[in-house]
């Protein structure tokens, strides 16, 4: 009778739907959740206590070892849209003060907060397009949203494979803008930090754009929302100012003089950061980068001001094919994620993007980029050795994920075009093989031209060479000649920056502009572009 019992008490404990099984230990981080017998709700939190325990790489961590990460009470929440309705549910949780804990820890070597999410992997069987997307987008020297995939157990029951992530926030150590108090109404201290985001409207968490997308009815207005400050925190001026902003932003951005190197929409937006945007939500294909996904955040003026694009989120739909409109269903590697504005959507997009791209700057810079990535953090070797990393971290944990949720060789999630893999090892070579082909595709199809710009007199010996160009302000000239004077002018041919070119290597930098410029040394002119 004591044995029926104990059997059945672990059968209750560990189990799982369609599926009961023990689980004692895992080579990754375990996150054990405690209710005390309560739900998590979708709309609002309830008070829990949670046990983070890892005790490190290529070691192996115990439910029953002290949690040495984490320990003490959370206020927890299901999170999400379309992944409420999954079986595995993603959560956000807030560490609470104790006697003898802040409630901003370190989990994992993220930086200190106290915001946090759990996400599902559900629809996401090779655990790896989120993360990768982060990874990529920390690489180009941006704030990449940190995640560590761990197993989590909710009330003794696994629950499988979750990323434990960062929630986007204005804080050091994420999105690292100015905080607005309810004081900062005036001046530079009212012109940031904010966070703003395209995605559906409630008639209160927003306002319509002034403007359509090209190619769109008049009628047809994409809703942005205030994501910092909330809705609920944000004062009058505050309000006032983003939305003036905003305006001002794509009053330029539509009118004729758009691409004015000067005065266009250069002046509101950092060139840079849209460039990788667009990258690595195109790389992807992701269905999601551009509309309800997407992010921009923007510092106060007197710390540049420009509104940056980011960061980037939400790519379980992406890096695959799916029924959606023409240009996701694809299986050749072709088609453009920014399209998604004219395809019908939940959300209108923003549609920038097909703005900017008829700017030959941005296109050629577009493609300079591609091509200096292509050779560094995107050429497929370094891709897929993070893949396969990934793969091997989750050799024996995956067996777990799957026999409690059994999805393998399904189309569950995102409706995928082809056919599905029935074995994890199946879904990651899937994945490479789509990486490889939409490579294929986009080298040959990548917006834009890109070439180094010389000047080379006629005798060999005074050829000035320019590089990298476009660059971020900082550039080489190499020198073959004579020591020389230049003078660099901006578009409207003010000096902005003079100097002397010692014969050979001359490091030059330009700090805090962005544009078309042109540097001019003996009689030779060259461009540079800076963004």
């Amino acid at each position: 009778m004591q044995t029926t019992t104990q059997f059945l008490l672990v059968f209750f404990l560990f189990e799982i739907p369609g599926f009961a099984q023990t689980f004692s230990e895992s080579t990754l981080p375990i996150v054990e959740i405690y209710t005390s017998g309560k739900s998590i709700p979708y709309d609002g939190k309830i008070t829990a206590s949670m046990e983070i325990t890892f005790y490190g790489e290529g070691s192996v961590t115990s439910i029953h070892d002290v949690p040495n990460i984490w320990s003490g009470a959370v206020e927890i929440g299901v999170r999400g849209a379309s992944s409420f309705s999954y079986p595995q549910k993603s959560y956000s949780f807030t560490t609470m003060m104790s006697a003898v804990q802040d409630s901003n820890i370190v989990i994992l070597d993220m930086p200190r907060e106290h915001d946090w999410l759990l996400i599902n992997n559900w629809n996401e069987k090779s655990f790896v397009r989120n993360t990768l997307a982060q990874k990529i987008f920390s690489t180009m020297g941006h704030y990449g949203v940190r995640m560590r995939h761990c197993e989590v157990t909710l009330n003794g029951q696994y629950i499988g494979i979750y990323l434990l992530s960062e929630k986007i926030k204005v804080d050091k150590g994420r999105v690292n803008i100015s905080k607005l108090s309810e004081t900062d109404n005036t001046g530079a201290l009212v012109s940031g930090g904010y966070i703003i985001r395209n995605d559906i409207y409630d008639g209160t968490n927003g306002w319509p754009s002034n403007f359509h997308p090209v190619g769109h009815s008049p009628s047809d207005h994409p809703y942005f929302l205030f994501e910092y400050p909330k809705e609920s925190n944000i004062t009058p001026q505050q309000r006032n100012y983003i939305k003036s902003f905003m305006d001002t932003l794509e009053t330029s951005l539509y009118s004729q003089t758009f691409s004015d190197p000067v005065n266009g929409y250069i002046r509101y937006i950092s060139r840079s950061s849209f460039i990788d945007y667009f990258l690595v939500n195109e790389l992807a294909r992701n269905v999601d980068g551009n509309k309800k996904s997407s992010y921009w955040h923007k510092d106060r003026w007197d710390k540049g001001g420009k509104l940056k694009a980011g960061p980037i989120w939400d790519f379980d739909w992406a890096w695959k094919n799916i029924y959606d409109c023409d240009e996701f269903s694809r299986t050749d590697g072709s088609g453009w994620s920014y399209k998604i504005v004219d395809c019908p959507a939940d959300v209108l997009s923003f549609g920038w993007f097909k703005r900017l791209l008829q700017d030959q700057h941005f296109t050629n810079q577009v493609n300079c980029r591609w091509n200096e990535l292509r050779t560094t953090m995107l050429d497929t070797d370094v891709l897929f050795h993070y893949i396969d990393s990934v793969e091997l971290a989750l050799a024996v944990p995956q067996q777990r994920h799957f026999t409690a949720f059994p999805v393998l060789g399904q189309d569950n999630g995102a409706p995928e075009v082809g056919e599905i893999p029935a074995t994890y090892h199946g879904e990651v070579v899937k994945l490479k093989n789509w990486i490889q082909t939409r490579i294929n595709w986009l080298d040959a199809n990548m917006v834009g031209t890109c070439g180094v710009i010389t000047a080379i007199a006629k005798n060999e010996e005074t050829e000035i060479i320019l590089y990298p160009n476009p660059n971020q302000g900082s550039f080489m000239i190499t020198n073959k000649g004579k020591k020389r004077e230049y003078m660099m002018y901006n578009s409207i041919g003010s000096i902005i920056n003079m100097g002397e070119l010692a014969e050979g290597e001359n490091l030059i930098q330009v700090k805090g502009s962005e544009g078309l410029f042109f540097l001019r040394a003996g009689d030779q002119l060259l461009k540079v572009i800076i963004h």
